[in-house]
């Protein structure tokens, strides 16, 4: 008869002892009481790690939305001021222009007067 594991030697009397195979079998039975709760720490902790991922994912979504808002929000608000500026130099536009015309009849009417004169 051979014994598993690593070292595999031919097993002798002294291993078929009944008090040799109980402790065998109490260092194995703890090993695997040893091993499922590694497992089930594990399993915990991986399951954490998910929830903390999808989480991170989530704020991440919620936080990008955030930002395209403001940033919408911003340019919206630049629009506005391109506007206002334009419609605010087109008034400075025709007032500058209306003074230039009135100065001109101004300046014509004073010319027409002092040539009759």
């Amino acid at each position: 008869m051979k014994r598993g594991g690593k070292n595999q030697s031919a097993l002798t009397l002294d291993d078929l002892n009944e008090e040799i195979l109980d402790q065998r079998l109490k260092k194995l039975e703890s090993e695997l009481i040893e091993f499922k709760q590694k497992c089930v720490k594990y399993k915990n902790e991986n399951e954490w790690y998910r929830n903390e991922i999808e989480t991170s994912q989530q704020d991440t979504a919620y936080y990008i939305a955030y930002l395209e808002a403001k940033k919408l929000e911003k340019a919206s608000a630049i629009d506005e001021l391109i506007r206002s500026n334009q419609t605010d130099l087109e008034d400075y536009m025709a007032r500058r222009q209306a003074h230039e015309q009135e100065n001109n009849q101004k300046i014509a009417g004073i010319g027409f007067q002092s040539s009759t004169s």
